[in-house]
């Protein structure tokens, strides 16, 4: 399965930072931050529809999605499995950048 197109400089600073190159939690801390703060747009979107509730702004995001992907006749099931474990990757190189503990 590919991996999304990310901005090759990008690409090669975290790869410079996994190889301990450079120091990884400047590059990877505001990569989380970026992505949560632009998931976060899109569930206070949604909440607007669910009283405020994130968990069921989160609930109707992902059936949009798997209505989506079903459309387009991609697998949901292995998209998701893919985003999981890149993930636990991060988490698991970088344990601090998850806001909660991995449940595995």
């Amino acid at each position: 399965m590919p991996k999304s197109k990310l901005n090759p400089r990008h690409s090669a600073r975290v790869i410079e930072a996994r190889a301990g190159l450079i120091p990884a939690s400047d590059d990877i801390e505001d990569e989380l931050d970026a992505r949560t703060a632009r998931i976060g747009r899109t569930v206070r979107t949604y909440a607007k529809g669910t009283n405020g509730h994130d968990d069921l702004a989160i609930e109707n995001i992902l059936e949009d999605i798997r209505h989506y992907c079903d459309s387009k006749t991609l697998s949901f099931d292995e998209l998701d499995t893919a985003a999981y474990n890149n993930h636990l990757e991060y988490v698991k190189e970088s344990p601090w950048i998850s806001r909660l503990s991995p449940t595995t």
